[in-house]
């Protein structure tokens, strides 16, 4: 399974309800940003980058997105990007 095949499991695998919004922004992070990029189209993998700045910057907290709105991301900022993703894909 290559990176994008893996990106693509992780975000099915958070609207099918696998996932909660904190592991699933933990788990995309992680996968789009440590992980090997063998066998990826840097064009499809690209298209990727706004939600992993998202997922990346992505706080539970009310009170850090309000004191820090250029600094973190709500889950509605995720939602919003997944569906920018799907417009682009």
């Amino acid at each position: 399974m290559n990176k994008v095949e893996k990106l693509n499991l992780i975000i099915k695998m958070y609207q099918d309800g696998q996932y909660d919004t904190d592991t699933y922004a933990d788990v995309f992070s992680y996968t789009y940003g440590k992980e090997s990029n063998d066998n990826c189209d840097r064009t499809v993998l690209n298209k990727y980058k706004d939600l992993f700045t998202v997922t990346s910057r992505y706080s539970p907290y009310e009170d850090e997105i309000l004191s820090y709105p250029n600094v973190y991301c709500s889950k509605k900022d995720i939602l919003d990007s997944l569906d920018l993703l799907k417009s682009k894909l």
